[in-house]
């Protein structure tokens, strides 16, 4: 074998090592932040490009009442929703994004990311971003906003039309600007309703199910259950009614120490619970 043609070999499999890794999330494979946000090491266009899908690239964040919002309330939460989209050919995809402060400091708390999707560290910043190449182009996160005085944040992120083979193959998308939300207020009145809201779970621990007491008059709430990498178990919608005690089976949860959190108008409460 020649030099010329060893050297072409090792190339060649340099690229499918760093091909494959980035299969599983580039910050996870120690690639850094490809959000395009500020500070960041780029874009997915970096290593991608040469595909004509068509990709589109957006991010919407939602309240627990499914709408759009373009501000937050501090210390709520929200889900964002990342969707890679296309016009044409039968691509998988792949994202990345995070959440800054105007001094490009990571803000809030991510958890809790779709099946699709896993939450990586890199440069001090927590990033969503693929697990696998997905033939779903939505990826979702809950987001906990910051505490009060933090300002705008900004949402950033990078989405990627792949055809599975090679990068040069493959179409990446920028959001066209970083999505902001400014910072809201609370009313006095609701912070009188939200310091009187009480819940009380019980059994704990329990081997089936878990009743909730509340002291709410009416009102839709969704109960999740999660592990503690973030991960949703289970989720349950439910109407609060006159102080009625809500029911909930975690017989198929795993035996194991997780977080009850209720989600109320736009307010999350959450219990250590232990299923035996």
């Amino acid at each position: 074998m020649t030099l010329r043609t060893t050297i072409l070999s090792l190339l060649g499999l340099f690229t499918i090592i760093a091909l494959n890794s980035n299969n599983s999330g580039p910050a996870s494979a120690g690639n850094g932040d490809r959000t395009g946000a500020p500070g960041s090491s780029g874009t997915c266009a970096n290593c991608h490009s040469g595909g004509n899908f068509g990709t589109t690239f957006s991010a919407t964040v939602k309240d627990n009442q499914n709408n759009n919002i373009s501000s937050y309330i501090p210390d709520s939460t929200y889900t964002i929703e990342f969707t890679v989209g296309k016009s044409s050919g039968t691509p998988k995809f792949g994202m990345q994004g995070t959440v800054l402060t105007s001094s490009n400091n990571f803000a809030g708390t991510l958890s809790a990311p779709s099946s699709n999707a896993k939450l990586s560290t890199t440069n001090n910043r927590t990033i969503l971003e693929h697990k696998a190449r997905s033939i779903s182009g939505t990826f979702t996160v809950q987001w906990k906003a910051p505490s009060a005085g933090t300002g705008s944040v900004s949402i950033y992120g990078t989405g990627l039309a792949v055809n599975g083979s090679s990068t040069s193959g493959d179409q990446a998308r920028t959001l066209s600007s970083a999505v902001v939300l400014t910072e809201g207020t609370i009313s006095s009145t609701q912070r009188v309703q939200k310091a009187s809201i009480q819940y009380t779970v019980f059994p704990n621990p329990t081997s089936d199910y878990i009743y909730i007491n509340h002291n709410i008059k009416s009102g839709e709430a969704s109960l999740q259950v999660h592990n503690f990498s973030g991960q949703m178990l289970l989720q349950k919608q439910v109407e609060l009614l006159d102080n009625q005690q809500i029911e909930l089976n975690i017989q198929r949860v795993p035996t194991g120490t997780y977080t009850l959190s209720i989600h109320q108008n736009g307010s999350v409460y959450s219990k250590i619970i232990q299923k035996q």
